[in-house]
């Protein structure tokens, strides 16, 4: 498991566990991902306004 927060990735390193705090809305978004979908975002309420094309670059990259 990989974590992107801002343009940094982390991941599970010996010393240096993950933990990711999923609400009951991230749990039901996770289990109607499409099979073949590997990553999934959350974005701050106040980024309503920045394109879909943006954020899905944010996640590919």
């Amino acid at each position: 498991m990989r974590v992107k927060v801002g343009n940094q990735w982390f991941q599970c390193e010996p010393g240096q566990p993950i933990a990711v705090e999923l609400t009951a809305r991230d749990r039901l978004n996770i289990a109607n991902m499409a099979e073949n979908a590997t990553r999934y975002a959350s974005f701050h309420d106040g980024d309503k306004d920045d394109p879909v094309e943006t954020k899905m670059a944010w996640m590919a990259e």
